[in-house]
């Protein structure tokens, strides 16, 4: 049976140190997966620079975290928001930004905006090196012809997608 727990990163960085401790608890309290939630309007997790960004993972420290989790059986599923809760991601690409939106969500009838998201989700792959779970959360927004494109793009990297609509 999988059980599981959702840290949100996006809102709150826990330290390499802190999340090392949970994934121990997790572990102690027979839970299998845990769910990081990458971005919101105040943050996104993730520093795909690899400089010195305080409050955000390196790609190295990711790769470590990954090996603890699965030397301890814990499952990490990276989650993504998108197209909305992007407010944090949309400061450096505001011409990506869906107009009315206060810059919180893409304007996914943007060719460009599409692939730069395509670009996130495949960076977020690379970190993860993700082989089976990986939770695209999308508004109403997505839900058209370009919801397909983007599954499409998704499927050829991983196996078992989970797809959240939120209402």
């Amino acid at each position: 049976m999988e059980k599981g727990l959702l840290v949100d990163l996006g809102r709150k960085y826990w330290s390499l140190k802190e999340l090392k401790n949970l994934i121990l608890l997790l572990q102690e309290h027979k839970l299998t997966h845990l769910q990081l939630h990458l971005n919101e309007n105040e943050g996104f997790a993730l520093n795909f620079t690899d400089s010195l960004v305080s409050k955000s993972y390196s790609y190295s420290e990711i790769k470590e975290l990954r090996a603890f989790a699965k030397q301890h059986e814990i499952t990490l599923i990276p989650d993504f928001d998108s197209p909305g809760h992007m407010s944090h991601l949309l400061k450096s690409k505001p011409e990506f930004a869906l107009p009315d939106t206060n810059q919180q969500a893409v304007d996914v009838t943007n060719q460009a905006a599409i692939d730069w998201l395509l670009k996130i989700i495949d960076e977020i792959i690379d970190f993860f090196q993700i082989q089976r779970f990986f939770i695209l959360v999308a508004m109403n927004l997505l839900i058209s012809v370009r919801l397909k494109t983007i599954l499409i793009c998704l499927k050829k990297h991983v196996k078992n997608m989970v797809l959240r609509q939120e209402v």
